[in-house]
């Protein structure tokens, strides 16, 4: 029962995966097209009384500047009688010679606390303002205009005119904002003038470039600063100049840094390329989700009865139809919310059904307890013959323990083999998961930034604790390396390896192995409990640095920059150096000694972290994609590396621990 499940599992995970892959490539698509990046710099940098300076226009322009950022200097609303025409003529001509006379781009710059909020006047300001050649508009302030009272008018009007709010995500209302406009916001990523003074040119552009490459950002934008020149003040004028250099030498190195990948000038929003798919066409991601609990159900309730594993089949086929009648019904509020918990489930099924299964699939390879004894007993299994020739060697009498054990246990060779492909398998498992929240959230809300992937610190704590409890339904929690690691299993180590010693001295051996069972006993005691102080130690600073975290290791900064500057993105520490390489070390282990079980929850970190870097819908597909395998292959290689060390260590103490044994 439990086979035919898991084969139906996989059927439908292969082909509800191949299925969903054209809605990550139409995503894929819409990111490529979508790279023109805008670089803006204030409108009193390159104005004086109202004229153009075009020494100081061509520098900027020279240096890789795209737009200019005009404030817009609006009458007070609190006017009895405002004037026919809400811009002044200097803001219009600035703006129509910046345009047409030099190619550059205008965005306005409006003060909210000077925006009109009647309707009409709202429309008379973008009617100007369209006329005037400017697409887009930032506001500032703490909030949107009428945030409190009413955005239709100003959301209404950017449509009607093909203009784009820039989006401040802290501003309040600019979500909002964005959505009853259809999203037609550009992201924008900048500094105030004391932050910009306070970094490094290197540190500033690396921010500016990171935003860019990996966040989504198309308009970097450079604010002017307040407070610092006065009319008199030399002091303060040369502080200005100062600060516009070192903007200027800003601009100049990200431009060289960005220059081949991207285009400037226009950038548009991610509206405008992007189409999004039906409801109907993202049933595939819904249906592949119910797979993955399917076969996570296959592999931890394998130790129940028939009927209560078929009664649980039922159960998530039921849930899995009425879950998705529900999201198709729903209205638009209501199915975002939905959906977003759909993937929650998904991308937490996929890392602990990997996990479980490669245990399952390793288990599978494995003989049991009595075969071992058998073996060891009669040299004639004929499913592992190494452990057949280790039972002619002892009860031929030749060689030595641990020439007996060096055959019983399965080879390196073999081992890495099996654990390459248990650790594939897993990474494979995992991306289809991966491509399911990812193609069932393929909603231009997630992809403008508007919404967020939420749940992120449950998806570390879920599939751990799922896999934990899988373990000891399974048994195998406490089947760890302490055991007796020198065996492919601790009982056939008892029944073959002291074979030939215990006819010579059956007494001194019985009061070794108790001994020794005893001492294996206190050890396990102590380790278990160091281990779960360990991993809650563990698991606490990593739901700390989970997110938008600053906490960072010392000297982590520079490796971080080390690992950017040689694959270009840079993998997530948390995978390559904790999560993939004891994954690799777990699966190496339980396929040459079956040891190491305990070590698989602490494996599953490299996994959940893999899909959580996908769950950044705004980042690039091709950013993360590029992440998450540098990290699986680093950090694989990585637990190759360490596991073979290890075995060379540990086999050369046993071999001494038989020469002094020998000597006695």
């Amino acid at each position: 029962m439990t086979k035919n499940v898991i084969a139906i599992a996989f059927i439908l995970i292969l082909l509800t995966a191949i299925g969903s892959l054209p809605l990550l490539a139409n995503r894929w698509q819409a990111e490529e097209n979508d790279r023109q990046v805008e670089i803006a710099i204030p409108g009193e940098w390159v104005l004086q009384k109202g004229k153009l300076q075009l020494a100081q226009l061509q520098l900027f322009k020279e240096a890789g500047a795209t737009t200019v950022l005009l404030e817009a200097v609006l009458p007070k609303p609190d006017d009895a009688a405002m004037p026919g025409e809400l811009l002044t003529t200097a803001f219009k001509s600035a703006a129509l010679a910046l345009r047409e006379q030099h190619g550059w781009e205008v965005m306005a710059y409006i003060a909210a606390e000077r925006f009109p909020v009647q309707e009409e006047f709202v429309k008379e300001l973008f009617k100007e303002l369209s006329a005037a050649g400017i697409k887009r508009v930032q506001f500032a302030g703490m909030e949107v205009p009428g945030y409190t009272s009413d955005l239709e008018p100003i959301a209404n009007s950017l449509i009607e005119y093909k203009m784009h709010a820039v989006l401040v995500k802290s501003q309040q209302g600019a979500l909002a904002l964005s959505r009853q406009s259809g999203y037609q916001s550009i992201r924008s990523l900048f500094f105030n003038s004391q932050q910009l003074q306070s970094m490094t040119i290197s540190e500033a552009v690396d921010t500016f470039e990171l935003g860019v490459r990996e966040r989504g950002i198309r308009l970097v934008t450079f604010m002017p600063q307040r407070g610092g020149a006065v009319e008199g003040n030399e002091g303060a004028a040369v502080k200005r100049t100062d600060y516009e250099s070192h903007v200027q030498a800003i601009i100049e190195q990200l431009h060289r840094q960005l220059k081949d990948e991207y285009r400037w000038g226009d950038a548009s929003p991610i509206a405008e390329q992007y189409s999004e798919p039906s409801k109907l066409w993202r049933t595939l991601p819904v249906v592949g989700i119910g797979a993955l609990f399917l076969l996570l159900a296959g592999s931890v309730f394998e130790a129940l009865s028939s009927r209560i594993r078929t009664v649980i089949i039922l159960l998530i086929a039921a849930g899995t139809a009425a879950i998705w009648v529900l999201w198709m019904a729903a209205p638009a509020g209501w199915s975002g919310r939905i959906e977003s918990v759909i993937a929650l489930w998904g991308a937490i099924a996929a890392p602990s059904a990997a996990v479980l299964w490669m245990r399952r699939w390793h288990k599978r390879k494995e003989l049991s307890p009595q075969e071992m004894e058998a073996a060891a007993n009669n040299g004639a299994v004929g499913k592992n013959r190494d452990i057949a020739k280790s039972g002619d060697i002892v009860r031929n009498g030749v060689g030595n323990r641990s020439a007996a054990i060096e055959k019983r246990a399965v080879g390196v060779g073999h081992a890495l083999i099996k654990a390459v492909a248990g650790y594939a398998a897993a990474v494979a498992i995992t991306s289809a998961g991966i491509i399911y929240v990812s193609a069932l959230l393929s909603d231009i809300a997630y992809l403008a930034y508007i919404d967020l992937f939420r749940g992120v610190k449950l998806l570390y704590v879920g599939p751990i604790t799922i896999i934990i409890i899988g373990l000891l339904l399974q048994g195998d929690w406490f089947n760890t390396w302490w055991g007796d690691r020198r065996g492919a299993n601790g009982a056939a180590d008892l029944a073959a390896g002291d074979t030939h010693r215990s006819h010579l001295q059956p007494r001194l051996r019985s009061a070794r192995d108790t001994a020794n069972s005893r001492s294996r006993k206190r050890r396990n005691a102590l380790f278990i409990g160091a281990a779960l102080v360990a991993g809650g130690a563990g698991m606490a600073y990593l739901l700390a640095r989970t997110g938008n975290s600053d906490m960072v290791l010392p000297y982590e900064g520079e490796l971080r920059q080390l690992l950017s500057d040689l694959f270009g993105v840079r993998p997530r520490t948390k995978e390559w150096l904790i999560g993939f390489p004891l994954l690799m070390i777990a699966a190496c282990m339980v396929a040459r000694y079956r040891r190491g079980i305990w070590l698989l929850p602490l494996g599953a970190i490299g996994l959940c972290s893999m899909v959580n870097t996908f769950t950044h819908l705004h980042s690039p597909l091709s950013i993360s994609l590029t992440r998450s395998w540098t990290g699986v292959l680093l950090g694989g290689a990585i637990g190759v590396l360490f596991f073979i060390l290890a075995d060379c260590l540990w086999k050369k103490r046993d071999r001494q621990q038989d020469v002094n044994m020998e000597g006695n």
